[in-house]
Order: C-alpha cells, then sequence, then structure tokens
C-alpha cells in the first residue's frame, strides 16, 4: 500500500516538467520523417546530455522545428548552416571559407535536412 504511492510516480517528462530541448524534439517529432528517427537520436538528441552542446543543439532544434516548410528557402538554408555549423564546431575552429568547403560538414548539412524534413536543402554557397 505505501509502496504503491512510490511506483506511481510519473518521470518529469510524462507529467510535462521537461526542459526547453524536451520541448523542441516533441515539436520536431511532431513533423518529421519517423523512419529517421533513429538517426535523428544518436546523432543530435544525444549531444542534450554533453553540457558543452546543449545552447547549441538547442539553437540548431529551435531553427528546425520553426522552418517546417522552408526547406527550399535560401535564407533558412543559410540559417540552419550557420547553427549547425555552432553545433559541430562548438570549439568555433573553422573560419567561414573552411567551413564551407569542408566535406564533412556538406555530407552533414544533407542529412540533416534528409532526417528532418525528408527531403535536399539548399547549400549556402549557392545562395
Amino acid at each position: 500500500m505505501i509502496l504503491d504511492a512510490f511506483f506511481k510516480l510519473k518521470s518529469p517528462r510524462a507529467r510535462g516538467y521537461g526542459d526547453e530541448l524536451d520541448r523542441l524534439i516533441s515539436l520536431i517529432e511532431s513533423f518529421a520523417p519517423k523512419e529517421f528517427r533513429k538517426e535523428r537520436e544518436t546523432q543530435y538528441y544525444n549531444y542534450s546530455t554533453l553540457d558543452a552542446y546543449r545552447i547549441p543543439l538547442a539553437g540548431l532544434l529551435e531553427i528546425l522545428g520553426k522552418g517546417r516548410g522552408s526547406h527550399e528557402d535560401a535564407a533558412f538554408s543559410r540559417e540552419v548552416f550557420l547553427k549547425l555549423r555552432a553545433f559541430y564546431d562548438v570549439k568555433n575552429s573553422l573560419s567561414d571559407a573552411q567551413a564551407l568547403s569542408d566535406q564533412a560538414l556538406k555530407r552533414k548539412f544533407r542529412y540533416l535536412f534528409r532526417y528532418f524534413y525528408g527531403k535536399e536543402g539548399l547549400w549556402p554557397s549557392t545562395i
């Protein structure tokens, strides 16, 4: 009887007390392609446990949550690129020219649009 009181407690996320990242993740999961959920979790959401990545991840997820229908918009692609660069280059070691020519960042940018929208985005150098 007493133990029932302790075991019926729900997690903070289930009670609705999750942090800002949980809110952004649930917003994105409401429209993102279901077949790429595992990739989103391993390559993006998993970084929420590391303090250095929480702020850049929140910025990236916020812009991705706002731009549901604008994946072909050049200004939106540029914003996403800047947020992605801040997320993957936390130490800010790449210059703008290096970031635009970095093959790994190009690949991550292409995969980001596929994982979150199921489509291809415009690369910022074409803008």
